[in-house]
């Protein structure tokens, strides 16, 4: 039954609220879920899991990571969370936490990066050079540690869906976060930050072609590179993000970060075609 999955789970986790204020919290959550028992009658009963559980303040709101994420334990200092992966991405990421995660199903592929020789380049970007360290494939059982910040930059293209995996994990500290733009930029914004100007563009998505014309910038520069940045998802239309580029090209650092948007879109396009050639 799940909750004997549960119980297990609930050791494990014990365990690790003992070791969350060690600086070193990332080697023993690597250790903890290396040693766990996950069997295949465990995975039968993770839904169940799921559905019957009590379940925490949860560390995600419905889609900003996995689909969906599920905190299963928390106590405000360190987490247990699974991630159900069903559509991937091949986003670019640091850490803002400590702790490690472990491929329970499925098939991913990680790649590991290196962000080299940084200068402020705009309003939340730096310029660089990010070099892969390492790239393999993640089978069932595979765990990897997380360190905080840029000790662990990374991105994760799930092969099979759904893919989930279990991580352990310190609550986020209210460091920004970081995304990074193949091969040369980095992005940080706060949280705070960042639900600012997806909200500003979501107001922008709004506006036909004809009311975007003559109007000023929809935000001042410390705002606007990352809302070009954020207006490459599918979701915003095609006349708005013309309208952003434009914008942004009246910044000296303008067209350097269009190029930087462009060089990672073919980055991605490239890579994703080359992976999807190994889902199943």
């Amino acid at each position: 039954m799940a909750h004997r999955l549960h119980a297990k789970l609930h050791t494990l986790y014990a365990e690790a609220q003992q070791l969350s204020a060690l600086p070193d919290f990332d080697e023993h959550a690597h250790r903890l879920l290396l040693g766990l028992d996950f069997t295949a009658a465990d995975q039968a009963e993770l839904f169940e899991m799921f559905l019957q559980a009590s379940l925490p303040a949860q560390n995600f709101r419905r889609r900003d990571f996995g689909q969906p994420s599920i905190t299963l334990f928390s106590d405000g200092k360190v987490a247990l969370d699974f991630y159900v992966w069903v559509q991937s991405n091949l986003a670019i990421h640091s850490h803002n936490f400590a702790g490690a995660f472990r491929l329970l199903r499925g098939r991913s592929y990680q790649h590991s990066f290196e962000f080299r020789d940084a200068r402020e380049f705009a309003p939340h970007i730096r310029q660089g050079k990010l070099e892969t360290l390492e790239h393999f494939e993640l089978l069932p059982g595979r765990t990897i540690k997380i360190s905080f910040g840029e000790r662990f930059i990374h991105s994760v293209f799930h092969l099979e869906s759904p893919s989930i995996t279990l991580c352990l994990r310190t609550i986020g500290s209210k460091e920004s976060l970081s995304s990074y733009l193949f091969p040369s930029l980095e992005i940080t914004a706060d949280v705070p930050l960042r639900f600012n100007v997806e909200k500003k563009l979501d107001i922008l998505n709004l506006l036909p072609l004809t009311e975007l014309e003559g109007l000023p910038a929809p935000c001042d520069p410390e705002e606007l590179a990352l809302m070009y940045w954020y207006a490459q998802e599918d979701s915003i239309a095609a006349h708005v993000r013309s309208f952003l580029k434009a914008k942004v090209e009246e910044h000296p650092w303008g067209p350097g970060l269009v190029a930087g948007v462009h060089q990672h879109q073919r980055y991605d396009h490239s890579m994703r075609a080359l992976l999807s050639g190994q889902i199943t």
